[in-house]
This record gives structure tokens, C-alpha cells and sequence, in this order.
């Protein structure tokens, strides 16, 4: 749940730190003073676009933080795992600098805005009278009834057995487009018959690369040999000649006689030189078909290369390749027939786990309808019926949720068949008809904190104070934060908190103050005659304030 918000220069916000309690948190204040400036805060922390004008005047920059107790919400900690972050608290704080640009930030560590939002509904819930309402969505209808018949083993089964067929239908495709495979057959065979005909063996560039430089450049090598020959010849006679000297010198400098035994070693390591060099050079041919015939046989491997647009070293790892492939493209009739017996398969096992969804659905909705039918009740439409419809799919094909769209059907005048919740209900009428589910449900929802902004418009009197017990009833599962107008309605918080507007020559700014029992009693007073608190308000207020068990 909700349990601090912080924010600065926000709108005609300063400063605004609300520490909030679990239970049933309401806001109210005069018209204009700013009441929905909390769910403006809460809906920017929640990843929502913000721009530079929410900006408060003569300020750079506009800062709200939200903090969320998540130690009952193991599908937030979950999410914070995955995406490496802390998960043993959640943090979310957002900046919006005046060049229009934001940051943001999840327990102290820079995220995206999508990775907020990916929180988000798993945080807070936000029902507005002037908003479209997720109620009005038969998605969400469907998973209200969902978590309402408490199946979540029936829904992995059927989304499992979805991604199978899904998975296996593709695969399928992908084998049964004839045309495409036949002319990828045709291509293959072609290549590979070139390759074929080239027949380049393993290594073979190399060697040919190799003997191409040697014949290209034999002239020039074997030039370059003579020299080194005649060279080392020299270098030889030098060394017998310093050779005889030396020994000649060692017989009165016998310690020179080492000099000797050295030349002589130098004139061995010499003679095996040039022995190596006059055995390379022997062996050189100058036999200019040779080097005509390898340059050809270049010439041939460079062009199938640049016709397959791959480098030359590759052609033989490419011709295997493409054997592969044409061997998979060959088995690829045998390999559909395997698949459509999996995908039948898969069908016959969906259709079971389907109906097992559907039939558990249908349970849940008979009692849901009869719950939702006698709260209504209690809250002035003693005429209204309320069914929840499943209608078989247009198509056949399986889906991640079952094989039926639900609908929540309602009327609320006596002899009229129900019809379409969004196309039926009126305002007033809607927002009873939420309020009803949403306690019914509450013990199931996902969702810790539940914001709603007036959804009691349309309604007064003992339907106000029946809203106001009912909303009450429903913080008892989940933290409510009701704006309202209503005295019935605010008297029922477990929090109260009052928003006013100060005004002065220079500035106009919005403050929230918690309320204790007396200004409780002031502000409820004020609900109930306007500006002039009369004694007989606060009186009203006071009995109003008794009735109920803070």
C-alpha cells in the first residue's frame, strides 16, 4: 500500500509530505482547492507523461516520490528482482526538469519510465467519475470474474497450452508455404551443383595462394639465391683463411686456440646455410603453365565467391551449409505431417482445459451476480438485475485466456432484458454498480491501494450513507482513498485529510492537513451547510462522527 507521498513545486503544490494509514483515507476541500493534485502526483510517480508546465512558477524543477509497503506483494518484489533491482521496500521518485525533460528513479537506482509502468498496476488502482473506467473493459470484467473464481491453474494451463499451439502453428506455417520452399530448393541445388563443380577442397586456397606467390616470383628468388650463394661462398673462403691464421697465431698464444675451435663452428653453421638455400632454390620451377593454370583455378574460386557473396576461405564451410539446409528443406514434408499431428494434439487438449475455464467461470458468476445483486440493494436499486455473460468467440482459434468474452450485463428498471454495462448504467448509477463489485472483490484484488475520485457524484441521502459504509467495508481488504463531497461518505474514514487553498498578493498555493476529531467535525459542518456553519450543522456532524467506530 500507499504509504508516504512527497511533493514539491508541483502545479500550486510547495511542499506536501502525507504519511497514510491502511483503511479508508479521505480527501476533501473546496471546489478548486486541488483535491486531484494527489492523484496527479501519484499518476507522474507512476510513469506517466509529465511536461514542464505542471512545473510550479519561478521553480527548475518538480520532484514527487511515492512510497509503497510491498512486503504483501510478492508480484511487485517479483518485478523489482527481474529488473536487478532492490526488492525489500519500492521507491518511486520522479523529476521533471524545466526543459521538459524527466528522470526516474526505483529505490535510488536510475530506471526508464516504462519500467515504472510496468509496477504501476500492480500498485495502484486509479477510479474516476470523469474517467474512463477499466470496469466499462470486458477485459478487465474478465479478470475481475478471474480473480473472483480464485482459477489460477486453470488460467496457466489454457495461456500454456495457448503458447504451445501458437508456437507449433508458426512452425507449421513456416514449412507450408510450398512456393517459397520449392524455389529455395531450386536455388540450393543450383549452388550446391557449382560448388560441386568447383570441388574445392579443404585448405586448398591456402596451398594455391602459396604456390601462386612462390611461381609468380620464382625468377626474382632464384636471383636473389645466387647472390646469397655467392656470398656465402666468400664468407667461407674468409673463414678458412682467418681460420689457418688463428692456428698459426694459437701455437704461441695457445690461449687463443678457443678462436679456432669457434671458426670452425661458424663455418659448418655456414655450409649447412647454404645448403638449405641451394636445396630451396633447386627445387623452384619456372614452368609457366603451372603458374598459368593455378592463377585459373584462383580466378575460378574468386568468382563463384563473389557470385555466392562470401569470402573465398569460406566456400567450402558454405557448401556444407547449404547441404544442411537442403537436407532439412528435404524432410520438411515429414517433419509437417509430425507437426499437425502435435498441433491436434494441442487443439484437443486446449478444447478440455478451455471448457474446464469456462465451466469454472460460469460458477463463479452465478454466485458473483447474486452477491453484486443483493449489495445493490443496499444501496437503492431494488429493481436492478446484474448477470455476467460469457459469448462464445467469433473465431475458432484458441487465445491466452479461454474461448469466451465476458460481459457484465445489468438493468436497473423493472420488465427491461440487461443489457451492456457501458451502454446501460448512468453515471450514479455506475458508480454504485463499481462500488459494489469492487468491495464483493476486494478480498481477491491484486491491486493494494484503490483511488476514488468522487465516484459518488449523483447519489445524496441514505445512498450516500450506505456508500460511506460500504466504501469503509472495503478498506477492510484494501487502502481506499476516497475524494468525496459527501458528509456521509467522509465521516466513514479511518484518515481524513482537508485540502485548502492560501492565497496571498504573491502567490496561490495548495496545502493537505490531516484532520483530528474536532476538525473533523468543523469540516464535515462545512460539507453540510457550505460556507455558514451553523450550530445544527455541527450538531449533525457530531451524531454523524458517533455512528461510526473510528
Amino acid at each position: 500500500m500507499l504509504i508516504q507521498l512527497t511533493v514539491q513545486n508541483l502545479a500550486i503544490v510547495t511542499h506536501l509530505d502525507l504519511n497514510l494509514s491502511a483503511g479508508m483515507l479521505v480527501i476533501t476541500g473546496e471546489t478548486g482547492a486541488g483535491k486531484s493534485i494527489i492523484i496527479d502526483a501519484l499518476s507522474i510517480a507512476l510513469g506517466e507523461r509529465a511536461s514542464a508546465e505542471q512545473i510550479r512558477a519561478t521553480h527548475n524543477q518538480a520532484i514527487v516520490t511515492a512510497s509503497f509497503d510491498i512486503t504483501k506483494l510478492p508480484a511487485v518484489q517479483t518485478l523489482l528482482q527481474q529488473q536487478d533491482l532492490p526488492f525489500d521496500e519500492c521507491v518511486i521518485r520522479r523529476i521533471i526538469s524545466s526543459d521538459g525533460r524527466s528522470r526516474a528513479y526505483i529505490n535510488g537506482h536510475s530506471v526508464a519510465a516504462h519500467q515504472i509502468k510496468l509496477l504501476a498496476p500492480h500498485l495502484v488502482h486509479i477510479h474516476s467519475q470523469h474517467q474512463h473506467h477499466a470496469l466499462l473493459d470486458s477485459e478487465y470484467q474478465r479478470q475481475l470474474l478471474d480473480g473472483y473464481a480464485e482459477h489460477p491453474e486453470l488460467l496457466s494451463t489454457v495461456a500454456e497450452l495457448y503458447n504451445k499451439w501458437s508456437n507449433t502453428r508458426q512452425q507449421i506455417q513456416q514449412l507450408t508455404d510450398i512456393e517459397q520452399q520449392a524455389d529455395r530448393l531450386t536455388l540450393l541445388n543450383y549452388q550446391i551443383q557449382e560448388l560441386d563443380s568447383l570441388n574445392l577442397q579443404l585448405d586448398e586456397l591456402q596451398q594455391l595462394d602459396q604456390q601462386h606467390t612462390q611461381l609468380a616470383k620464382a625468377e626474382e628468388l632464384i636471383a636473389a639465391g645466387q647472390e646469397v650463394d655467392a656470398t656465402t661462398s666468400t664468407i667461407l673462403e674468409q673463414l678458412r683463411v682467418a681460420q689457418n691464421q688463428i692456428i698459426a697465431i694459437a701455437k704461441i698464444a695457445p690461449s687463443l686456440s678457443t678462436c679456432a675451435e669457434n671458426i670452425k663452428q661458424a663455418i659448418l653453421q655456414v655450409q649447412d646455410a647454404n645448403a638449405d638455400i641451394q636445396g630451396y632454390f633447386s627445387k623452384l620451377d619456372l614452368d609457366p603453365q603451372q603458374l598459368e593454370a593455378i592463377e585459373r583455378r584462383l580466378s575460378n574460386i574468386h568468382t563463384l565467391a563473389r557470385k555466392l557473396k562470401i569470402a573465398p576461405e569460406f566456400l567450402h564451410e558454405h557448401s556444407e551449409a547449404l547441404r544442411n539446409q537442403r537436407n532439412i528443406l528435404a524432410k520438411a514434408n515429414e517433419r509437417l505431417d509430425q507437426l499437425q499431428q502435435e498441433l491436434l494434439a494441442i487443439e484437443q487438449e486446449y478444447k478440455q482445459a478451455a471448457t474446464k475455464l469456462a465451466a469454472s467461470r460460469q460458477k463463479a458468476a452465478a454466485k458473483l451476480s447474486i452477491k453484486i445483486i443483493a449489495k445493490l440493494k443496499t444501496l437503492e436499486m431494488p429493481n436492478a438485475v446484474f448477470e455476467i455473460k460469457s459469448d462464445p468467440l467469433k473465431h475458432n482459434n484458441p487465445t491466452p485466456y479461454g474461448n469466451e468474452a465476458i460481459h457484465f450485463m445489468v438493468t436497473t428498471n423493472p420488465g427491461q432484458a440487461p443489457g451492456l454495462l457501458k451502454k446501460i448504467a448512468s453515471g450514479g448509477e455506475l458508480s454504485r454498480i463499481s462500488l459494489a463489485i469492487q468491495v464483493i472483490t476486494a478480498q481477491q484484488m491484486a491491486t493494494p491501494t484503490l483511488i476514488l475520485d468522487e465516484v459518488d457524484v449523483g447519489i445524496s441521502g441514505k445512498t450516500a450513507a450506505t456508500v460511506g459504509a460500504l466504501m469503509r467495508e472495503l478498506g477492510a481488504n484494501a487502502q481506499i482513498l476516497c475524494i468525496t463531497h459527501l458528509p456521509q461518505v467522509a465521516s466513514q474514514g479511518h484518515q481524513h485529510f482537508k485540502v485548502e487553498k492560501l492565497q496571498t498578493a504573491q502567490e496561490t498555493s495548495t496545502q493537505i492537513t490531516p484532520l483530528g476529531p474536532t476538525e473533523r467535525v468543523q469540516e464535515l459542518a462545512r460539507l453540510m451547510g457550505g460556507v455558514t456553519i451553523t450550530p445544527e450543522a455541527l450538531a449533525h456532524a457530531s451524531k454523524l462522527m458517533e455512528a461510526v467506530e473510528i
